[in-house]
């Protein structure tokens, strides 16, 4: 009898677990915090991402490797630190970055290199900030550490990598951010909230001086506009230019 109850009881406590697991992996999605569930389910919460539904406290960026080396990445790491699911707010402290020169590349990219989401989307926002001034061999180190992100599977990756590319001169970010016009949810933890497919339509309107009426919104994406980016691209591509003074392309 004894060891019917103990096997009864084994049972409830395998049942409730499975339950709690199936709650997180619903609440939490890929390896996000909570979001906020908008019209048609679609997300219009923190775009946070990850390999998994992250643990009661556990930290976005797990620091332990990293090993910094100077002021910069000693300074990157600290505000790694920072970042926490509970408080999307903190993610905020990238901002502190910012003050990087381009002679910094090599820090950013540093952090590009590491193989979490959260140092990644650091890396990009740093890089953003200093491509547009970088000169000589540091510009081309971030050109080269940007273009593998144009294929990333994050998309929110390829629209930050696509503008900061386009930003430099560099016509290949125009395929980061057309490949980003069919997402419709939002930009990672961007604030205010800016879905990927407004953010991409932005960046290529600004550089390109084309306007195809392209709009979209949590119910869907304007598929003819979105074809005519598509097809302007594909026709121009190979005579656009880079106007210095406009900061945009020309010839298209």
């Amino acid at each position: 009898m004894q060891n019917n109850k103990t096997l009864a009881a084994l049972l409830a406590c395998m049942a409730l677990f499975v339950l709690f697991s199936g709650c997180i992996l619903d609440n939490f999605g890929q390896g996000g915090k909570n979001l906020t569930q908008g019209q048609n389910n679609q997300s219009t919460g923190p775009a946070i991402v990850g390999p998994q539904p992250p643990m009661p406290g556990e930290k976005p960026v797990d620091v332990s490797n990293y090993r910094p080396d100077n002021e910069n990445r000693r300074k990157i790491v600290e505000v790694l630190q920072t970042y926490s699911y509970e408080d999307e707010s903190s993610f905020s402290g990238v901002n502190s970055l910012l003050n990087m020169s381009p002679e910094a590349a090599d820090d950013a990219i540093w952090l590009l290199q590491k193989d979490n989401v959260y140092s990644r989307w650091t890396a990009l926002y740093m890089l953003s900030n200093m491509g547009p001034g970088a000169q000589g061999g540091q510009r081309q180190k971030i050109v080269d550490a940007l273009k593998p992100m144009l294929i990333s599977d994050v998309a929110s990756f390829r629209a930050m990598a696509g503008k900061t590319l386009l930003s430099m001169g560099e016509k290949d970010g125009f395929e980061g951010e057309i490949s980003v016009l069919g997402d419709n949810q939002r930009m990672m933890l961007s604030e205010p909230m800016e879905l990927k497919c407004q953010y991409a339509n932005a960046a290529l309107a600004r550089f390109s001086g084309q306007d195809f009426g392209f709009s979209c919104d949590l119910q869907g994406v304007d598929e003819a506009a979105k074809k005519k980016w598509e097809e302007w691209w594909q026709q121009n591509k190979n005579r656009l230019a880079w106007d210095g003074q406009k900061r945009q392309f020309v010839g298209g």
